[in-house]
């Protein structure tokens, strides 16, 4: 075998190997949930940040693109947060890697944040947060 076969042999072994390790922890990530491409941005002046998103039962979980930490970069709890409005972004307001984003201003308590999600996210976030946490008695009317 020449060198240049050798390269181009382990060139492909290395594609393949990390092919297998981005597919296996966007397995172990989602834990069997749904997930979802979204961005963040702590505020107007920070840049956005893509994450995966999942959802769990108390908290929405935020996840690195890349990278290998299983182990969420934020946690939106379902019962801490406030949705303050909800708007589609202007051209040049957000990277276009999601399809039909809106931006949902955000407050964690004193902490307000951007996150931007496609169009069915969004509806989808804003169902979960507002919906009863288990466990909880529904309110009587």
């Amino acid at each position: 075998m020449e060198v240049a076969e050798i390269a181009v042999a382990g060139a492909l072994l290395l594609l393949v190997l990390l092919t297998t390790l981005v597919f296996v922890r966007r397995r172990l990530i989602s834990d069997g949930a749904p997930m979802f491409l979204c961005a963040v941005r702590p505020t107007r002046e920070d840049p956005w940040r893509l994450r995966l998103a999942r959802y769990d039962t108390d908290a929405l979980l935020f996840f690195t693109l890349s990278g290998v930490s299983l182990v969420p970069s934020h946690v939106m709890p379902r019962a801490g947060v406030e949705v303050l409005g909800v708007h589609t972004p202007s051209r040049g307001e957000f990277p276009s890697l999601i399809d039909d984003p809106l931006v949902m201003r955000c407050a964690q308590g004193e902490v307000a944040f951007d996150l931007a999600l496609p169009r069915d996210d969004c509806t989808a976030v804003r169902s979960w947060q507002e919906a009863r946490p288990p466990g909880r008695p529904p309110r009587a009317a």
